[in-house]
């Protein structure tokens, strides 16, 4: 008898892998526990069967979507009939590189920053970036590439056993997802997992300026098989690596070149986005091309969706989507971005420690918090004044602009949750989108802003 592979969630990465193995010509059943989700996929409505009821005598193997915990009962189902678990990085693994190892795999993961430095390196190699940053990582026709570029989340990661990147980076590790790892230790290994079967002929590239990447990168030293480690640093000059110090960039990696940057306005006038810049060079004058054609590329790079995104001035008040913060980390970053703000943030806790952000109370002249976190964000700030919890996105961004309108210097709204969405709203996206609505409605003075 044929066996079949069953596929546990109906989000992007399981439908790209239902979409791949169909083309393969192989048998599949398909399942999610969320009844809309299952609803609104009616394409797959032959294929689907309800795993918690289900022998498991006819299934090969599962192959589980990213996010879905290990712990899960259908996944304890599987370990104890002895099914084979794995994720869709190891079908592009199988089954895509293995049938051209002429394609070389660049891996980005990190705590925060990842679609960003993935859209930069996609966007000097001109390739579509897949993975984590919203495309199946079987959804490309890799024939007429020499490269692939993949955000890896931990979620995937945890589940790789053979995966190996020619290229990869760990953009930083701060903690994060720990309702779903268990630990921040738990969490580091399953990043950790991006570099475990490199080899001497691979490149890893290291934010040498982070303490705990430092630590990483004698963790990596350490072991008898280990990548090539390319060095990247804001603060200092590298060897074998590449520095940007002051607008002027170092690269040391094979031959020394240099460049002076513009790199004071737009994108890259923050701090976290100029090391992004450094990584992404790093990363493609490894992959082969030459400094003009990275410069240029990345010079002229605009930036992503809901990450730190300009949206827009009303009556001298910039606004700002930073939706896509969804942890601590990330809010932090943004937050160095700003000298003086109206902060909006709050949403589902996905264990984070809120307390971090004090260090920012001074630049904060109000906050209003939203979502199921609102009253746990507002008792770790409300020593300051101007602190407010209010129900959703729509009033508190009025109200957000009311008091930045109140004051002589016109301070940015920023929208940056450090948290995520799914509270109140189907992912980031949806929610920078509404607060992009209300920005526009007033403008147009749809809203009572008087």
């Amino acid at each position: 008898m044929v066996k079949k592979i069953a596929i546990l969630g109906m989000g992007i990465s399981g439908l790209g892998v239902a979409e791949f193995l169909l083309k393969k010509g192989l048998q599949i059943l398909i399942w999610d526990e969320n009844r809309l989700v299952r609803s609104k996929n009616k394409k797959y409505k032959k294929f689907l069967v309800d795993l918690s009821v289900s022998d498991w005598k006819d299934i090969d193997c599962l192959v589980l979507s990213p996010g879905i915990p290990l712990n899960n009962l259908l996944v304890k189902e599987a370990k104890k009939r002895s099914v084979k678990i794995i994720g869709d990085m190891e079908l592009l693994w199988d089954h895509i590189y293995k049938e051209d190892d002429n394609i070389k795999i660049i891996g980005v993961t990190g705590t925060n920053g990842k679609s960003t430095v993935t859209s930069m390196i996609s966007e000097v190699l001109g390739v579509k970036p897949i993975g984590n940053i919203g495309t199946s990582v079987l959804d490309i026709d890799n024939k007429k590439k020499n490269f692939m570029v993949v955000e890896l989340s931990s979620f995937q990661l945890d589940l790789v056993n053979k995966f190996s990147p020619h290229i990869s980076t760990i953009i930083n590790l701060r903690p994060d997802h720990i309702e779903h790892h268990g630990s921040y230790e738990l969490y580091k290994n399953a990043k950790r997992k991006i570099y475990q079967n490199q080899n001497k002929k691979d490149f890893i590239v290291i934010n040498t300026d982070d303490p705990i990447l430092q630590k990483e990168k004698e963790i990596i030293l350490e072991k008898a098989i280990h990548p090539n480690i390319i060095n990247v640093s804001i603060e200092r000059e590298v060897d074998n690596g590449v520095s940007i110090i002051e607008g002027l960039l170092l690269d040391n990696i094979s031959t020394k070149e240099s460049a002076v940057l513009d790199l004071s306005n737009g994108l890259y006038s923050s701090r976290h986005n100029i090391l992004n810049f450094a990584i992404s060079y790093a990363i493609c004058k490894i992959a082969g091309y030459t400094k003009d054609k990275i410069l240029k590329s990345l010079l002229g790079f605009k930036g992503l969706s809901h990450r730190i995104e300009y949206i827009g001035s009303f009556n001298k008040i910039d606004f700002f989507n930073d939706s896509k913060a969804t942890n601590v980390a990330a809010t932090d970053s943004a937050l160095l971005s700003f000298n003086k703000l109206v902060w909006i943030a709050g949403g589902k806790n996905k264990g984070d420690d809120f307390s971090y952000l004090k260090k920012h109370s001074e630049k904060i002249m109000a906050a209003y918090f939203i979502g199921e976190s609102r009253y746990d964000m507002f008792k770790i700030f409300n020593f300051k004044k101007n602190i407010y919890t209010v129900r959703d996105i729509h009033r508190a961004t009025v109200e957000a602009y009311k008091f930045a309108f109140s004051k002589k210097e016109k301070p940015p709204v920023v929208l940056s949750p450090a948290c995520s969405s799914y509270d109140q709203f189907e992912n980031y996206e949806d929610r920078g989108l509404a607060f992009k609505r209300v920005f526009q409605s007033i403008v147009e003075g749809k809203s009572n802003v008087t």
